[in-house]
């Protein structure tokens, strides 16, 4: 039993004992009691509606919080049962467990790229300012797998950002269920994200490949070519800069 509602009991117990002591002031008279039912009537009848109404406003009390609560509990399972949905859907024979685990793969594409020197020539004259195509060049089957990969990616960190501010934003969740929600999607999926971009960023060789992977060489949306893109790292910035989610990051902030 909490505070609040032992607070309550004992109001209405020292009510119920001041309203003892004042009927026993009020009707008795030296030894005996001497009863008016009348009178009696007349004082307990609005007494009793009162306590009545109290009772009626208690019960509404708890019936609505009842009502809450399992309203909250009926939310709660639909978005736990997002979060693994989630994680265990494969597309195109990729995994999220595969997504999130985007540093072996990066590391894996950058050594497939290394057996083509046309791309690094590419890459060089592309940086430069030169008008470069990638479509038809002899690597562009590798480019064209990580175009799949990243954007399958970028999908799914996405959907983690629309879910994590739904989900802190619901106004029939209880604290506690959003508590638990945020626990298990930040331990099964959204730290893989974290560690790895924090693996990329302490590894010199790593950062390398943040420069140097692009997923396409086009004269036009520049900024929208390297693997490692400003969107890249949105769903960073949105768990990092909420200190609602620091309990979720403590002993793994950058």
């Amino acid at each position: 039993m909490n505070k609040i509602k032992i607070k309550y009991l004992l109001a209405i117990l020292i009510a119920f004992i001041a309203i003892d002591i004042l009927v026993r002031i009020y009707y008795c008279r030296g030894i005996y009691l001497v009863f008016n039912s009348q009178e009696f009537n007349n004082l307990a009848t609005p007494l009793i509606s009162f306590f009545g109404f109290i009772g009626l406003i208690i019960t509404a009390r708890i019936a609505l919080n009842q009502f809450k609560l399992q309203l909250s509990v009926n939310y709660f399972e639909y978005y736990q049962n997002v979060t693994i949905k989630i994680l265990t859907e494969n597309t195109f024979s990729i995994s999220t467990l595969e997504l999130l685990d985007f540093v072996s793969y990066v590391h894996g594409r950058h050594i497939d790229l290394l057996k083509f020197p046309s791309y690094w020539d590419d890459l060089k004259r592309f940086k430069s300012g030169e008008n470069i195509y990638s479509a038809g060049r002899d690597y562009d089957l590798i480019l064209g797998q990580v175009r799949l990969f990243r954007t399958k990616l970028g999908l799914l960190l996405k959907r983690y950002e629309l879910l994590i501010v739904e989900i802190k934003n619901h106004k029939y969740l209880d604290n506690s269920h959003k508590d638990i929600l945020f626990r298990e999607l930040f331990d099964n999926q959204i730290l893989n994200y974290i560690f790895g971009l924090q693996y990329i960023e302490s590894d010199k060789e790593l950062m390398e490949i943040v420069e140097n992977l692009y997923i396409a060489f086009m004269p036009y949306s520049k900024e929208m070519l390297p693997f490692f893109d400003d969107t890249f790292y949105d769903l960073r910035k949105l768990v990092t800069e909420n200190v609602e989610f620091k309990k979720y990051l403590e002993g793994n902030d950058k």
